[in-house]
Protein backbone atom coordinates (compact mmCIF):
# COMPACT_ATOMS: atom_id res chain seq x y z
CA UNK A 1 0.00 0.00 0.00
CA UNK A 2 1.28 3.81 -0.74
CA UNK A 3 1.26 6.11 1.37
CA UNK A 4 -2.04 7.99 1.43
CA UNK A 5 -1.79 12.03 2.54
CA UNK A 6 -5.25 11.82 3.50
CA UNK A 7 -3.97 9.59 6.81
CA UNK A 8 -2.33 12.48 8.19
CA UNK A 9 -5.77 14.33 9.72
CA UNK A 10 -6.00 14.68 13.40
CA UNK A 11 -2.39 14.09 13.95
CA UNK A 12 0.55 15.60 16.14
CA UNK A 13 2.32 18.80 14.70
CA UNK A 14 5.49 16.68 14.76
CA UNK A 15 8.21 15.73 11.91
CA UNK A 16 9.36 12.79 12.74
CA UNK A 17 13.08 12.09 11.00
CA UNK A 18 15.06 9.25 10.38
CA UNK A 19 18.26 8.47 8.18
CA UNK A 20 18.73 5.15 6.79
CA UNK A 21 21.00 2.75 5.28
CA UNK A 22 19.39 -0.69 4.01
CA UNK A 23 17.14 -1.38 7.39
CA UNK A 24 14.41 -3.57 5.50
CA UNK A 25 14.59 -5.49 8.76
CA UNK A 26 13.61 -3.29 11.49
CA UNK A 27 12.84 -0.29 9.60
CA UNK A 28 8.83 -1.43 10.04
CA UNK A 29 9.36 -1.77 13.12
CA UNK A 30 10.04 1.73 13.96
CA UNK A 31 7.50 3.97 11.66
CA UNK A 32 5.12 1.88 13.48
CA UNK A 33 5.94 2.86 16.66
CA UNK A 34 4.60 6.65 16.04
CA UNK A 35 3.01 6.46 12.10
CA UNK A 36 -0.14 7.09 13.91
CA UNK A 37 1.09 9.57 15.53
CA UNK A 38 2.85 12.21 13.77
CA UNK A 39 1.73 14.26 10.88
CA UNK A 40 5.00 14.05 8.83
CA UNK A 41 7.38 11.82 8.22
CA UNK A 42 10.86 12.30 6.59
CA UNK A 43 13.05 9.41 5.72
CA UNK A 44 16.46 9.61 4.02
CA UNK A 45 18.58 7.06 2.62
CA UNK A 46 22.32 7.39 2.95
CA UNK A 47 23.45 6.51 -0.99
CA UNK A 48 22.06 3.49 -3.26
CA UNK A 49 19.65 1.39 -1.46
CA UNK A 50 20.23 -2.54 -1.70
CA UNK A 51 17.23 -3.96 -0.04
CA UNK A 52 13.28 -3.40 0.29
CA UNK A 53 14.22 -0.37 2.59
CA UNK A 54 12.64 2.59 0.17
CA UNK A 55 9.46 0.33 -0.68
CA UNK A 56 8.84 0.43 2.96
CA UNK A 57 9.41 3.64 3.67
CA UNK A 58 7.06 4.61 0.91
CA UNK A 59 4.14 2.81 2.90
CA UNK A 60 4.24 5.59 5.81
CA UNK A 61 5.07 8.45 3.57
CA UNK A 62 5.78 10.48 0.59
CA UNK A 63 8.66 12.02 1.41
CA UNK A 64 11.30 9.70 0.84
CA UNK A 65 14.58 11.30 -0.56
CA UNK A 66 18.17 9.23 -1.72
CA UNK A 67 21.29 11.48 -0.98
CA UNK A 68 25.06 11.03 -1.55
CA UNK A 69 26.12 8.31 0.29
CA UNK A 70 28.56 9.69 3.66
CA UNK A 71 28.75 6.92 5.90
CA UNK A 72 26.63 8.67 8.67
CA UNK A 73 22.94 9.98 9.76
CA UNK A 74 25.05 13.57 11.25
CA UNK A 75 25.59 14.77 7.58
CA UNK A 76 21.64 14.46 6.78
CA UNK A 77 20.08 15.71 9.84
CA UNK A 78 20.55 19.51 8.24
CA UNK A 79 18.57 18.58 4.89
CA UNK A 80 15.90 16.67 7.20
CA UNK A 81 15.12 19.93 9.37
CA UNK A 82 15.32 22.34 6.00
CA UNK A 83 12.41 19.95 4.77
CA UNK A 84 10.09 19.23 8.08
CA UNK A 85 6.96 21.88 7.66
CA UNK A 86 7.06 21.50 11.82
CA UNK A 87 8.61 23.17 14.20
CA UNK A 88 8.73 19.46 16.88
CA UNK A 89 10.89 17.18 15.48
CA UNK A 90 10.83 13.82 16.24
CA UNK A 91 14.35 12.44 15.41
CA UNK A 92 14.83 8.47 15.66
CA UNK A 93 16.86 5.47 13.94
CA UNK A 94 15.69 2.75 12.40
CA UNK A 95 16.93 0.23 14.69
CA UNK A 96 15.05 2.71 17.72
CA UNK A 97 11.10 2.43 18.59
CA UNK A 98 9.17 4.67 20.72
CA UNK A 99 8.03 2.77 24.17
CA UNK A 100 4.28 2.48 25.27
CA UNK A 101 4.64 5.03 27.64
CA UNK A 102 6.22 7.45 25.43
CA UNK A 103 3.64 6.77 22.82
CA UNK A 104 0.91 7.91 25.06
CA UNK A 105 1.99 10.98 26.77
CA UNK A 106 4.04 12.26 23.03
CA UNK A 107 0.55 14.98 22.67
CA UNK A 108 1.05 15.79 26.38
CA UNK A 109 5.20 16.33 25.97
CA UNK A 110 4.67 18.61 22.99
CA UNK A 111 1.85 21.47 24.99
CA UNK A 112 4.28 21.61 28.28
CA UNK A 113 6.58 24.59 28.27
CA UNK A 114 9.90 22.48 27.23
CA UNK A 115 11.62 22.84 24.26
CA UNK A 116 14.23 20.12 23.65
CA UNK A 117 13.75 16.52 25.44
CA UNK A 118 16.60 13.62 26.35
CA UNK A 119 14.60 10.49 26.86
CA UNK A 120 15.73 7.76 28.44
CA UNK A 121 17.49 5.23 26.00
CA UNK A 122 18.33 1.58 27.68
CA UNK A 123 21.68 -0.16 26.66
CA UNK A 124 21.05 -3.79 24.88
CA UNK A 125 23.80 -6.57 25.23
CA UNK A 126 23.05 -9.92 24.39
CA UNK A 127 19.30 -9.85 23.89
CA UNK A 128 18.49 -7.64 27.80
CA UNK A 129 18.27 -4.32 27.91
CA UNK A 130 20.26 -2.08 30.69
CA UNK A 131 19.95 1.12 32.28
CA UNK A 132 21.99 3.78 30.19
CA UNK A 133 22.22 7.03 28.98
CA UNK A 134 20.01 9.60 27.66
CA UNK A 135 19.24 10.39 24.02
CA UNK A 136 17.77 13.93 22.57
CA UNK A 137 14.98 13.10 20.34
CA UNK A 138 12.21 15.21 20.15
CA UNK A 139 13.58 19.21 19.99
CA UNK A 140 11.59 22.12 18.13
CA UNK A 141 13.62 23.41 15.70
CA UNK A 142 14.01 26.40 16.49
CA UNK A 143 15.11 25.99 19.34
CA UNK A 144 18.17 23.56 18.43
CA UNK A 145 21.69 24.79 16.38
CA UNK A 146 23.12 21.72 14.80
CA UNK A 147 26.07 21.29 12.49
CA UNK A 148 27.16 17.53 11.12
CA UNK A 149 29.56 16.41 12.83
CA UNK A 150 29.69 12.89 13.85
CA UNK A 151 28.06 11.85 17.32
CA UNK A 152 27.35 15.24 17.70
CA UNK A 153 24.11 16.48 18.90
CA UNK A 154 21.80 19.06 18.73
CA UNK A 155 22.39 21.87 21.28
CA UNK A 156 20.02 24.26 22.94
CA UNK A 157 19.97 28.11 21.45
CA UNK A 158 20.04 30.85 24.32
CA UNK A 159 19.71 30.83 28.07
CA UNK A 160 15.40 30.80 27.24
CA UNK A 161 15.67 27.36 25.68
CA UNK A 162 14.18 25.03 28.25
CA UNK A 163 15.76 21.31 27.98
CA UNK A 164 14.15 18.66 30.59
CA UNK A 165 15.19 14.74 30.74
CA UNK A 166 12.61 12.78 31.01
CA UNK A 167 12.02 8.48 31.96
CA UNK A 168 10.15 7.82 28.93
CA UNK A 169 12.14 5.70 26.94
CA UNK A 170 13.62 5.25 23.30
CA UNK A 171 14.05 1.83 23.07
CA UNK A 172 17.04 1.02 21.14
CA UNK A 173 16.93 -2.75 19.78
CA UNK A 174 19.19 -3.09 17.38
CA UNK A 175 19.24 -7.07 15.01
CA UNK A 176 23.08 -7.50 15.82
CA UNK A 177 25.65 -7.34 18.91
CA UNK A 178 26.71 -4.18 18.89
CA UNK A 179 29.30 -4.57 21.04
CA UNK A 180 30.79 -7.49 19.49
CA UNK A 181 34.43 -6.90 18.23
CA UNK A 182 33.46 -7.81 15.13
CA UNK A 183 30.81 -5.41 15.38
CA UNK A 184 33.62 -2.95 15.92
CA UNK A 185 35.77 -3.73 12.98
CA UNK A 186 32.93 -4.14 10.92
CA UNK A 187 31.00 -0.63 11.34
CA UNK A 188 32.80 1.41 14.12
CA UNK A 189 36.40 1.57 12.47
CA UNK A 190 34.94 2.94 9.57
CA UNK A 191 33.13 5.81 11.40
CA UNK A 192 36.37 6.72 13.66
CA UNK A 193 38.40 6.68 9.97
CA UNK A 194 34.99 9.42 9.00
CA UNK A 195 35.08 10.96 12.80
CA UNK A 196 38.75 11.95 12.75
CA UNK A 197 38.31 13.15 8.99
CA UNK A 198 35.82 15.65 10.20
CA UNK A 199 38.06 17.09 12.93
CA UNK A 200 41.13 17.17 10.65
CA UNK A 201 39.56 18.49 7.50
CA UNK A 202 37.72 21.50 9.40
CA UNK A 203 34.55 21.56 11.00
CA UNK A 204 33.54 24.97 8.92
CA UNK A 205 32.75 22.81 5.91
CA UNK A 206 29.71 20.92 7.76
CA UNK A 207 26.62 21.86 6.87
CA UNK A 208 25.01 24.05 10.05
CA UNK A 209 21.40 24.79 11.21
CA UNK A 210 20.34 27.49 13.41
CA UNK A 211 24.00 28.65 14.32
CA UNK A 212 26.67 31.77 12.96
CA UNK A 213 29.04 29.44 13.72
CA UNK A 214 30.23 25.99 14.00
CA UNK A 215 30.18 26.47 17.99
CA UNK A 216 32.20 24.03 19.50
CA UNK A 217 33.31 23.20 23.15
CA UNK A 218 36.81 23.76 24.34
CA UNK A 219 36.80 20.10 25.81
CA UNK A 220 36.59 19.01 22.22
CA UNK A 221 38.97 21.44 20.88
CA UNK A 222 41.67 20.79 23.00
CA UNK A 223 41.43 16.80 21.81
CA UNK A 224 41.86 17.73 18.65
CA UNK A 225 45.04 19.82 19.30
CA UNK A 226 46.51 17.20 21.44
CA UNK A 227 45.01 14.12 19.71
CA UNK A 228 47.53 12.27 21.82
CA UNK A 229 47.33 12.83 25.22
CA UNK A 230 43.97 14.68 25.92
CA UNK A 231 42.63 12.58 22.54
CA UNK A 232 43.68 9.27 22.99
CA UNK A 233 44.88 9.07 27.03
CA UNK A 234 42.16 11.26 28.45
CA UNK A 235 38.81 10.07 26.58
CA UNK A 236 40.24 6.02 27.40
CA UNK A 237 40.89 7.46 31.03
CA UNK A 238 37.46 9.29 31.37
CA UNK A 239 35.13 6.13 29.39
CA UNK A 240 36.74 3.48 31.26
CA UNK A 241 36.02 5.58 35.11
CA UNK A 242 32.41 6.35 34.13
CA UNK A 243 31.83 2.72 32.95
CA UNK A 244 33.56 0.85 36.25
CA UNK A 245 31.59 3.37 38.69
CA UNK A 246 28.45 2.44 36.47
CA UNK A 247 30.07 -1.52 37.24
CA UNK A 248 30.18 -0.99 41.06
CA UNK A 249 27.53 0.58 41.40
CA UNK A 250 25.17 -1.33 39.21
CA UNK A 251 26.98 -4.98 39.59
CA UNK A 252 26.28 -5.57 35.66
CA UNK A 253 29.34 -6.68 33.05
CA UNK A 254 27.48 -4.81 30.60
CA UNK A 255 28.79 -1.29 31.85
CA UNK A 256 32.62 -2.78 31.61
CA UNK A 257 31.85 -3.42 27.64
CA UNK A 258 30.39 -0.53 26.99
CA UNK A 259 32.95 1.70 28.58
CA UNK A 260 35.95 -0.59 26.41
CA UNK A 261 33.61 -0.10 23.84
CA UNK A 262 33.43 3.54 23.91
CA UNK A 263 37.04 3.53 24.85
CA UNK A 264 38.30 2.06 22.01
CA UNK A 265 36.10 3.87 19.68
CA UNK A 266 37.78 7.52 20.98
CA UNK A 267 41.06 6.28 21.22
CA UNK A 268 40.59 4.76 17.70
CA UNK A 269 39.30 8.08 16.21
CA UNK A 270 42.07 10.30 18.13
CA UNK A 271 44.62 7.94 16.64
CA UNK A 272 43.57 8.72 13.20
CA UNK A 273 43.40 12.46 14.24
CA UNK A 274 47.10 12.43 14.93
CA UNK A 275 47.95 10.29 12.09
CA UNK A 276 45.75 12.45 9.47
CA UNK A 277 47.53 15.63 11.12
CA UNK A 278 51.13 13.97 10.48
CA UNK A 279 50.26 13.27 6.96
CA UNK A 280 49.61 17.02 6.35
CA UNK A 281 52.45 18.47 7.89
CA UNK A 282 54.59 16.31 5.40
CA UNK A 283 53.00 17.47 3.10
CA UNK A 284 53.53 20.53 3.87
CA UNK A 285 56.90 20.74 4.57
CA UNK A 286 57.20 18.54 1.28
Amino acid sequence: MEFNAHMIKGKLPITAVLVIYNEEMLLERCLKSFSDLVNEIIIVHDGKCRDKSLELAKKYTDKVYVRKRAGMCEAHRVFTYQKAKNDWILQIDADEYLSPELRANLARLIKLPVDIYDFAWPGFYKGKHYPGPIKRTLFRKSKICYFGLMHHDPMPIGENTIVKKSNYQIIHEPNYEYLSLSTFRRKYRKWAKIHAGQLTDGIEKLPIWNCNSHEWAFRNKIRVVHPILFGIMGSVFYHMLVSSFEFLKRKRFYYLVQGMSTSLYSALVFYYVSKYKYTKLLKHLL
